[in-house]
């Protein structure tokens, strides 16, 4: 990051965002007007799940999307203040991220991002915070992990490390730890949490019992019990993510930094960022 003693703000670039302390560190780093007029592009599968496929296969493609309010309007005018034109939708238009806006999802998908990282957990191929779903970041798994209690927290730790990222940096959080439904970080989590205490065998009580549900959510409202063990795998996981993302701070304002230039990375260019990102990185 640019030293702002060498480096002067652009300050109508920034208007925005010199209210608030912790987007000033990224401000000093001169980051352009450009930077917040988001590209748009063909929209990327807009469901994000935890899976296992036929072979046991957990967590096979899992995107995290965090949706932006997306609104539709039957005008191809591009000057509609505040809204931009979907290419993917002739005579559509959706709504303009703010600038604080746009600054959350960097945090947020950086977060992500340095804890799978720091956690080991696949390759990542592509962060982006201009899709018209708002901003994700897409993975593979190489190898196939033991399907242990171990690796599913760690799987928990990383999907929670958005909102931690955005509570440790900026001091508040979005709703639903973006996303919108089933999508959403919250609900994945809440789903690996269920199923490690219902499903998988690391249930604190009854760890044989096999109980799938089409409707977990009706069943933690009539089981307190079961919704208590689960709430207490998502409170610890968190708890972890935080400390992770505490630790990891200055990788991850480095990587948000350049997803704020950037828009999106992947690619060669991903893969540079990130192994400068790992410099920064902690044991």
């Amino acid at each position: 990051m640019s030293d702002p003693s060498t480096d002067a703000v652009d300050q109508p670039a920034c208007a925005a965002l010199i209210e608030d302390a912790a987007i000033n560190r990224i401000v000093a780093a001169k980051i352009p007007e450009q930077a917040f007029n988001l590209r748009t592009e063909a929209p990327m599968p807009s469901s994000a799940a935890y899976l296992c496929n036929t072979n046991g296969n957990a967590l096979q493609g899992f995107l995290h999307c965090k949706l932006t309010q997306a609104a539709e309007l039957a005008s191809s005018d591009n000057s509609v203040p505040g809204r931009i034109v979907d290419n993917d939708k002739p005579g559509r238009t959706r709504l303009r991220p703010s600038k604080h806006l746009i600054f959350r999802m960097a945090i947020h998908e950086a977060s992500h991002a340095v804890i799978r990282l720091y956690l080991g957990l696949g390759n990542i191929t592509k962060i982006t915070i201009e899709a018209p779903e708002g901003a994700y970041v897409a993975w593979e798994d190489g190898v196939l992990q033991e399907q242990t209690e171990e690796f599913f927290t760690a799987v928990l730790v990383a999907t929670l490390a958005g909102r931690a990222g955005e509570q440790e940096i900026i001091g508040t959080v979005g709703a639903s730890g973006g996303g919108d439904g089933q999508t959403s970080d919250q609900a994945v989590a809440t789903q690996i949490a269920f199923d490690m205490e219902a499903t998988m065998g690391f249930g604190q009580k009854w760890p044989l019992l096999y109980r799938a549900t089409p409707n977990p959510q009706h069943l933690l409202a009539i089981d307190l019990d079961l919704a208590e063990s689960v709430h207490a795998r998502l409170e610890a996981a968190y708890k972890a993510a935080r400390k992770m993302v505490a630790k990891q701070r200055r990788a991850i304002e480095h990587l948000a930094e350049s997803l704020l230039l950037h828009g999106t990375l992947e690619g060669p260019g991903l893969d540079r960022v990130l192994a400068d990102t790992k410099h920064f990185t902690k044991e």
